[in-house]
């Protein structure tokens, strides 16, 4: 069933890739150490997705749903865009 979204809760992490803002649990650095065996567990329940198209991953979010999405946007843009949509 589909529903109506609010582009205002939306993030863009890279051209035609948005989130749901709403939906994000956490966002972590690419290069902290959870983040390794966080990857590592999502990969092998295949709720790995990979926004980042070749370039460097930036962050890890993770969602609500499991699934752990790499980005080639900064932790710190990635809140600013989330705080940025909440205040409006």
């Amino acid at each position: 069933m589909w529903r109506c979204i609010s582009v205002d809760r939306l993030v863009r992490l890279s051209p035609g890739c948005f989130l749901v803002s709403d939906r994000i649990k956490a966002v972590f650095d690419a290069e902290s150490g959870i983040v390794k065996s966080l990857k590592k567990a999502a990969q092998e329940s295949n709720l790995v997705i990979d926004l980042s198209f070749g370039k460097k991953t930036r962050a890890v979010v993770l969602m609500d749903s499991g699934h752990v999405i790499l980005s080639p946007v900064s932790k710190n843009r990635i809140m600013k865009k989330i705080q940025g949509g909440m205040q409006r």
